[in-house]
């Protein structure tokens, strides 16, 4: 049997699909949170993202790089929603209207207004703000998972901290702060 049709037959059984599933599942959903702020369109990202990633399992060479493969569908579809539906504006507006029961010790307002000050940064600086910080990828594993070169990802980075500490620090300013 080749090699090709040993991996279509290994990852085309429903078990071996819902180990790898069962394997990323999580991560990609905690990714997908990070990046939209919204648990039940993080949880569909995910969904749609792995159907899509698994479609091409017969065509991946190293199934070691399955779970980055993953990750950037992830991304790219985050990134596609947020062109196509706009999504920071009803982030904001969920995040505001939200009240937690518990906040496990936990500085709800300032989580909040975090979350917020992320939020407003361009699409692209939020992804590698929260890959390269929240993730803790290096610079080069953010410029995978953003399908750019690891220049464009500093970039990004180095742009939506500027950004951040602008908001800040204008939100300080307002406040009376300084």
């Amino acid at each position: 049997m080749s090699s090709t049709v040993e991996r279509k037959v290994r990852w085309t059984t429903k078990e071996s699909i819902d180990e790898l599933y069962g394997e990323n599942i999580e991560a990609a959903t905690r990714l997908a949170y990070l990046l939209l702020g919204d648990e039940q369109a993080a949880q569909d990202v995910a969904h749609d993202a792995f159907i899509k990633a698994a479609s091409r399992l017969p065509f991946i060479r190293d199934l070691s790089a399955f779970p980055r493969y993953f990750n950037r569908a992830v991304v790219n579809a985050c990134l596609s929603r947020f062109r196509r539906k706009r999504i920071e504006r009803l982030v904001l507006e969920r995040q505001r209207s939200l009240v937690r029961e518990s906040t496990n010790g936990r500085d709800v307002a300032v989580e909040q207004s975090v979350r917020a000050t992320v939020a407003n940064l361009p699409p692209r600086q939020r992804a590698a703000i929260v890959l390269h910080f929240f993730l803790d990828l290096s610079e080069s594993e953010t410029a995978n998972a953003l399908d750019c070169s690891v220049a464009a990802a500093k970039s990004l980075i180095a742009r939506g901290l500027r950004g951040l500490r602008s908001q800040i620090q204008r939100e300080d300013w307002q406040s009376g702060v300084y």
